[in-house]
């Protein structure tokens, strides 16, 4: 009888650990993934316009670019409805005014970003926001333009972003307040920005949850 016993609570006790072990895999669930994005200057400040040859003029200014994030998190709670999720970003951003013969000019920036999102599957929809900070801010300027290179002092900002989530991928729009500081000039110059991303992400915890199966 005290065989039987102990058996049976040693399974009940297993049973629990199982149950207790499958629920935490699923709880926290880390992700990895990559975005493409383009933002667009609306809200920024000119920094510098060029004027060509055939009597044509472009300006940069200071939110607009393409570039490419890494994005890293996790997300907590069971997949379903609602679940919170923590990304950690890092990325790079340029853009490039249109070439002349004698004059090539870019501008250089690395986000590095930390988001938190409400986040539902279910209505195919997440929204949040957070911090971002631009690192090697810089123009660069060859030839007829190189007069105009410059650096910029590292800038804290504001995200607010919203993304359309299809299985893998999401799409969406984001707004970002930041102002940035040339180096040994007191002049913020606005680089707030409207942008649209383009992303896909592996989630760890399903090919976990296939592997247990």
């Amino acid at each position: 009888m005290s065989n039987r016993r102990t058996k049976g609570a040693t399974t009940i006790v297993l049973a629990v650990a199982a149950i207790c072990e499958s629920h935490t895999a699923l709880a926290v669930q880390p992700e990895v993934g990559a975005e493409v994005f383009f933002d667009s200057g609306v809200g920024s400040d000119p920094i510098v316009t060029l004027e060509y040859t055939d009597g044509t003029a472009e300006t940069m200014n200071g939110g607009t670019g393409v570039g490419l994030r890494a994005v890293g998190g996790v997300k907590f709670f069971r997949p379903g409805s609602h679940q919170l999720e923590a990304l950690g970003n890092l990325g790079f951003k340029v853009w490039r005014m249109r070439k002349a013969e004698n004059a090539d000019l870019k501008f250089w920036r690395f986000p590095l970003e930390l988001l938190v999102f409400y986040r539902n599957d279910s209505a195919y929809l997440r929204a949040g926001g957070g911090l971002t900070y631009h690192t090697s801010v810089a123009t660069d300027g060859s030839g007829a333009a190189s007069d105009l290179s410059l650096d910029f002092k590292p800038a804290l900002g504001y995200v607010l972003q919203a993304d359309l989530i299809f299985g893998v991928w999401n799409f969406g729009p984001r707004y970002v307040w930041i102002n940035y500081r040339p180096q040994g000039i007191p002049v913020d110059i606005a680089a707030n920005y409207v942008g649209v991303q383009l992303g896909c992400s592996y989630d760890f915890s399903k090919h976990r949850r296939r592997s247990h199966r």
